[in-house]
């Protein structure tokens, strides 16, 4: 999820605003964990 957040961010489809890249980033990062307790609830093994 990372990954594929920061490619976004990467490719300028984030809004467009290239300074706003590494905050882009670092808030994908911060927001994984919950991403993937959520998808654990959703879509259990």
């Amino acid at each position: 999820m990372v990954a594929a957040a920061c490619s976004y961010w990467e490719r300028g489809q984030a809004g467009g605003h290239h300074g706003y890249v590494s905050a882009g980033i670092e808030q994908a990062k911060a927001v994984e964990p919950k991403f993937r307790e959520l998808a654990e609830r959703w879509f259990p093994n």
